[in-house]
């Protein structure tokens, strides 16, 4: 199995294979210590207050501001506080010097830390730099004492990266992912892992958006947690794209054995989105996977292997659904709008809204009328609806629907039953009867209430929303067999009939 990770929108600054332009205390290329190549830089710390290390060059991050570096210390006892920015990143450019407090102290893990920031972000101290002429990058230690005069603190693989590109020959899954990242050839520092968990500081993009590799990626019962760092509010993301390879894409297996992906603080600015809408991405699935504290989801349209069963949304932004084919999920608490509908037909059944500010935000007309199937609606008092059209518009409750209140443009509901014939004959076990016509009346009264015919299954089935019907005529026809006839009366409640038909030696 051959796995290739790509940094996207990657820039090398320096691969601190040796000195260059660096300038700091006792800098001396280590072998003992690297994360990327052969080598990293070693320095010797020795002032209390602020140690700058530097790297002096020409460079425009305006379209990559997303610096990142390796740097490991062992001053952790001298080591200033979070608050006060024990590490931090410094960038010079058009003559102004930003300084962006990455961690400290309190919150240093101790070994080689991937340090991260938007340098387009406003800086925590200085100036914002001119991004198109930098011309010094760096990193300052600021240290509450003198530590021991011996080499201390370590940097290594200074770039600018967004994320991680990730194709394939065949399937692979999140171990993969981080083992590319972590080894010697790759060293991006996106992904870490911790007691099983995989820490993300950048976006993973499935399959190749301009050129013909391929992805399988697949993965069951892992968690994925996007970090709380200095990040663009946009960074974030789990992204399938594809141009004329394969691209495939799987959270759980059957429904079940989903992934957990969530935000590191439910308080973090950096929310994550999950996006496909690239129509060459030939299987998208989610399964049993729960979601919090997501941005946007964008679903892709309908499609043989692109589905979302059984997943939970919990304090995210909007799901656009397109004609993704949506079941047995549940919206809880979302931030605004639960889900977008604006296609019809549309394939979000099955679900449950809880706690949601808006359930169902609908925003194109249609035929001005909109079938929900099983869709639940836990809270009376917030809108289930919230009609963007424009035009007053029907929300027609099928079976198990309870939707009942809107916010915006006029939204009327209606509440129908299904009603169902599944015909089979005299076998034993009894045959579905494919073909059968199947009539429902209200003394020959057109339109008929169903006028259809059975399908493979023998199943005929039509939603009803008039009023009560006393004694409708349920008939159902085929060459070869007895008609049949029964008297139902149909209500508030669906009705599923079983019909039997019995051979007519006469017509056989």
């Amino acid at each position: 199995m051959t796995v290739t990770i790509t940094g996207k929108n990657y820039q090398s600054i320096s691969d601190c294979e040796a000195l260059g332009t660096w300038v700091g205390n006792k800098i001396v290329p280590v072998s003992d210590y690297f994360k990327q190549g052969s080598n990293s830089l070693g320095f010797t710390l020795i002032t209390a207050g602020n140690n700058d290390c530097y790297l002096t060059g020409s460079w425009n991050l305006s379209a990559t501001p997303h610096l990142r570096m390796w740097l490991m210390t062992s001053c952790l006892k001298e080591l200033d506080s979070d608050i006060n920015g024990g590490i931090q990143i410094y960038v010079t450019g058009g003559g102004n010097t930003g300084y962006w407090k990455i961690i400290g102290k309190e919150s240093y893990p101790g070994g080689w830390y991937n340090c991260v920031v938007d340098v387009s972000s406003p800086p925590d101290l200085g100036t914002a730099p001119t991004l198109t002429s930098v011309t010094v990058i760096g990193f300052r230690l600021v240290l509450t004492a003198a530590p021991k005069n011996i080499q201390n603190t370590w940097v290594d693989n200074v770039i600018c990266c967004d994320g991680l590109i990730c194709t394939s020959d065949a399937q692979f899954g999140l171990q993969e992912i981080y083992d590319k990242d972590n080894a010697p050839a790759g060293a991006w520092g996106v992904v870490r892992k911790i007691g099983g968990v995989y820490l993300l500081t950048g976006s993973l993009t499935f399959g190749d958006a301009s050129g013909s590799e391929s992805c399988d990626f697949k993965d069951v019962s892992q968690t994925i947690v996007f970090e709380s760092r200095k990040v663009s509010t946009t960074l974030y993301g789990l992204i399938a794209v594809n141009n004329t390879g394969v691209c495939k894409v799987q959270m759980g297996d059957a429904g079940v054995s989903g992934c957990m992906v969530r935000t590191q603080s439910l308080t973090q600015t950096p929310k994550y989105a999950i996006t496909c809408i690239d129509t060459d991405v030939s299987d998208f699935k989610l399964h049993g996977s729960t979601f919090l504290d997501a941005g946007i989801i964008s679903l892709p349209l309908n499609g043989v292997n692109r589905e979302v069963l059984s997943c939970a949304f919990e304090k995210c932004g909007k799901v656009i659904a397109s004609t993704c084919k949506v079941q047995y999920c549940n919206f809880i608490s979302s931030d605004g709008d639960a889900v977008l509908i604006n296609d019809d037909p549309h394939y979000v059944t099955d679900c449950n809204f809880i706690s949601c500010t808006r359930g169902v935000e609908i925003d194109a007309v249609g035929d001005g009328t909109y079938d929900f199937d099983a869709l639940v609606f836990s809270d009376a008092g917030w809108p289930h609806v919230n009609n963007t059209s424009g035009s007053a518009l029907t929300v027609a409750n099928g079976p198990g629907s309870n939707a009942s209140t809107y916010t915006g443009t006029q939204v009327n509901f209606s509440t129908s039953v299904q009603l169902t014939m599944t015909v089979k004959d005299e076998q034993t076990p009894p045959q579905p009867v494919e073909g059968a016509f199947a009539y429902i009346d209200d003394q020959d009264d057109e339109p008929y209430i169903m006028n259809t015919t059975t399908n493979a299954q023998g199943v005929a089935t039509v939603p009803y929303e008039g009023s009560t019907v006393t004694n409708a005529r349920w008939r159902v026809r085929k060459y070869g067999y007895r008609n049949f006839k029964q008297l139902i009366s149909i209500a508030s409640d669906s009705i599923n009939l079983p019909v039997t038909l019995v051979v007519d030696p006469q017509q056989t």
